[in-house]
């Protein structure tokens, strides 16, 4: 796929989340920024502001947490979802976070300052950037829900529901990590079924 096509998907999600206008969509394409990742590049590492959003078009991209050496995977991210570290880039804090492309990933970033001139300019923008931050808070709280409600076994199904390519994509101990689970779990449970 070219840059053009890919820039196409991000601006038809925007488009079906709010209307916008051509003006709109023109400015758009002057503050998303393409980006290309290797495999295992850290975007976005523990104690760095974040200063990006991130929408994924291509591969996956992981959010995870580290605790005592060990590594916790927050979230996957695939085509056309925004990822970032949420807390860090509201807040202007350091990320409790690190964001990495578990495969080569293909996003467009917009920087915080070009985010907010946009929200602060434009009203369409800003209920854009409402609804995508209702959206993610919506897939936050699902996500513990499911934690909480479901089997390993059940969010396991799901996942692979959800994205038929994670198990041949993403390393196996990762999404271990994002069930809970040691790597040697998941395989008995991937064993039985």
């Amino acid at each position: 796929m070219k840059k053009n096509e890919y820039l196409d998907i991000v601006l038809n999600r925007a488009s079906m989340i709010t209307k916008l206008t051509n003006d709109d969509l023109e400015y758009l394409k002057g503050i998303l920024e393409y980006k290309e990742y290797k495999k295992g590049y850290l975007i976005t590492d523990y104690n760095e502001i974040e200063n990006y959003q991130h929408i994924v078009v291509k591969g996956y991209l992981r959010l995870y947490h580290i605790v005592n050496g060990r590594e916790f995977t927050v979230d996957f991210y695939k085509k056309p979802e925004l990822c970032y570290s949420m807390e860090s880039f509201i807040t202007r804090t350091p990320s409790k976070f690190c964001l990495a492309a578990c495969t080569d990933v293909v996003t467009f970033r917009v920087s915080y300052a070009n985010l907010h001139k946009a929200m602060k300019s434009n009203k369409s923008f800003e209920r854009l950037g409402r609804i995508i931050a209702e959206h993610q808070y919506v897939r936050r709280i699902n996500k513990q829900i499911d934690c909480n409600k479901y089997s390993t076994r059940e969010r396991l199904d799901k996942i692979i529901k959800d994205w038929p390519n994670i198990m041949k994509d993403i390393p196996q101990h990762k999404i271990a990590t994002y069930l809970g689970i040691a790597p040697e779990s998941l395989s008995r449970i991937k064993n039985n079924m």
